[in-house]
């Protein structure tokens, strides 16, 4: 849904290549979607109907904690100081072990970070905030995570090195005791049959819970389409409530309708709840259009610090300027 706003401002004739839904949509079946409705409306136009919704959590590897001799009973009201000692435990413990891996050069790992520092991509007119001291005080922490104290009175407890690939591989191979991902590596995950669980991630040094990037998505139709009404009607059924719950079961795909939470089958998931909760603790993806210039210069930035050693408040600029 991040790219409704950038895809919509497409036309042909200066009519928009998506359709507007609002016409084709009972107030009922509006209110059934609850907020999430939000994240597929710009400037008063419904440009689709979400079906599903994943955001990052927490997962941690149970055999690694149980080895240094870390209790994960109560993880999920850790603050960050409760995580972070975790994570220089299980560093310090072995050479072979880390205490947390994750793409920090990935813009879409790094909003939960902004966010923690009480940072946000947009302002509320819609203008991109990447140049903040809640970016640069994000940024600081990761490099404590990647580097250590420079006194060595702390150890650096990531990875060098971690991307999409070799995370889950390491965590797979008990050889890092956090990860940051989302529900579409839990089946993969759980086949591998690593000892894991999954929970929210901390609340930051800032004592509020760092929020991911709640992603959505869904179904729109072809304002070119020759069969609107078919079109219409399918996409209801794609996004509907039955389509919704089968998803859920099946792909652990997180519902938006929360009458889906309350079904039998979906409630006892354990999967779907927790990345539920997490979810109920990330922001909506924005629609404006302006978001897909956002994510190269923000990836940009973070290679500009962690690759090339620019100064995090230089770097933040660049972007911002980008």
């Amino acid at each position: 849904n991040d790219a409704l706003g950038e895809v919509a401002a497409n036309n042909v004739g200066g009519v928009s290549i998506i359709e507007d839904l609002a016409p084709y949509m009972t107030p009922a079946e509006l209110a059934s979607y609850g907020t999430s409705m939000s994240g597929v409306t710009v400037n008063g136009q419904i440009l689709g109907l979400p079906q599903s919704g994943d955001s990052l959590a927490l997962y941690y590897n149970k055999d690694v904690l149980d080895l240094v001799g870390v209790d994960y009973t109560n993880i999920s009201t850790w603050t960050f100081d409760e995580f972070y000692a975790a994570a220089v435990t299980a560093t310090m413990a072995s050479d072979d072990h880390w205490g947390l891996c994750f793409p920090y050069k990935s813009a879409y790992q790094f909003w939960p970070w902004l966010t923690g520092y009480g940072g946000s991509i947009f302002d509320e007119s819609g203008n991109p905030t990447i140049n903040s001291a809640s970016t640069v005080s994000a940024i600081q922490t990761i490099q404590l995570a990647l580097y250590g104290q420079p006194d060595g009175s702390a150890p650096a407890v990531l990875k060098a090195g971690c991307d999409w690939g070799n995370m889950e591989d390491m965590f797979k191979n008990n050889e890092v005791a956090f990860i940051i991902q989302g529900p579409w590596a839990y089946g993969g995950i759980e086949a591998s049959n690593v000892n894991f669980g999954h929970t929210v991630m901390p609340l930051s040094p800032l004592q509020v819970p760092f929020s991911p990037f709640v992603g959505m998505k869904g179904w729109s139709v072809s304002s070119g389409s020759e069969a609107k009404g078919a079109a219409v009607t399918l996409t209801k059924y794609l996004s509907g409530y039955d389509s919704q719950v089968e998803f859920a079961k099946t792909a652990k795909l997180l519902p938006v309708m929360s009458s889906v939470l309350e079904h039998p089958d979906v409630a006892s998931d354990s999967v779907v709840a927790g990345f539920g909760a997490q979810m109920a603790r990330g922001f909506g993806a924005p629609a404006y259009a302006a978001m897909g210039s956002v994510w190269g210069p923000t990836d940009s930035m973070l290679a500009d610090v962690f690759d090339n050693g620019m100064d995090p408040i230089d770097a933040a600029r660049k972007a911002q300027a980008a």
